[in-house]
């Protein structure tokens, strides 16, 4: 274990190191592309999925996944927990039913629903925007 008392008068507590940057939209260090049309702010937090071409990757806000703790887009259900985790899944192309996702079973490999075969999980993470968009402006939104 690591201790808190260092002998230094600064504070340790947890995201007190970086809270002044993340409190503006200012970057340390400079990214080969910036703003994205300034479509987001430049440290919003995103969920990325990286579909197979010829589909760029899609990006989907923190904020749209916590209005919408189950979003269903473009063959994909992601799930998010109340305290913010998601998980991403396969869909197909035709929309699931609303009951069959309320009564869904989401485990770290699949989604399971009543009735209907389960979706196979798959991988994603979250990103902040400016860092993404630097790598993937082509990047399909959703905010």
């Amino acid at each position: 274990m690591l201790s808190l008392d260092t002998g230094h008068s600064r504070d340790y507590g947890e995201g007190v190191a970086y809270r002044d940057y993340f409190g503006t939209d200012e970057l340390m260090f400079p990214v080969s592309r910036s703003g994205g049309g300034r479509r987001l702010k430049n440290k919003a937090e995103v969920l990325v999925i990286r579909r197979t071409t010829p589909k760029p990757p899609l990006a989907i806000t923190a904020k749209l996944l916590a209005q919408r703790p189950v979003l269903q887009h473009d063959g994909y259900v992601v799930i998010t927990s109340p305290d913010g985790a998601n998980r991403v899944y396969q869909a197909g192309v035709a929309p699931l039913p609303v009951d069959a996702l309320r009564n869904s079973k989401a485990t770290e490999t699949e989604l399971r629903l009543a009735g209907l075969a389960p979706l196979p999980r798959v991988p994603a993470h979250r990103a902040l925007w400016f860092g993404w968009y630097a790598q993937f402006p082509e990047t399909e939104l959703l905010s």
